[in-house]
């Protein structure tokens, strides 16, 4: 079987190319390794709220006066200790 090298486009978790024999399938010797995961403790972590224009823009105005940095306004806003590691 004739096997061909197909390159695959970057993807987050991995790296390098994929193998394709005729058959379709990746060749053992060709399996893209993931890189190494990074530490979830330190990533950000996204909180959503679903609100009509008229709120959004209220908030938005509320708590560019308590700060300019949104999340630094909200941590304000609700009175919140945020401890250092």
């Amino acid at each position: 079987m004739k096997e061909n090298s197909t390159p695959i486009p970057a993807s987050p978790g991995l790296q390098g190319e994929v193998s394709r024999s005729d058959g379709g399938g990746l060749s053992s010797s060709h399996i893209p390794q993931p890189k190494q995961e990074p530490n979830q403790h330190k990533l950000p972590a996204a909180v959503t709220f679903f609100l009509s224009q008229q709120q959004r823009t209220q908030i938005l105005r509320a708590l560019k006066a308590l700060d300019p940095n949104r999340t630094a306004a909200l941590i304000k806003a609700l009175n919140i200790a945020i401890e250092s590691k």
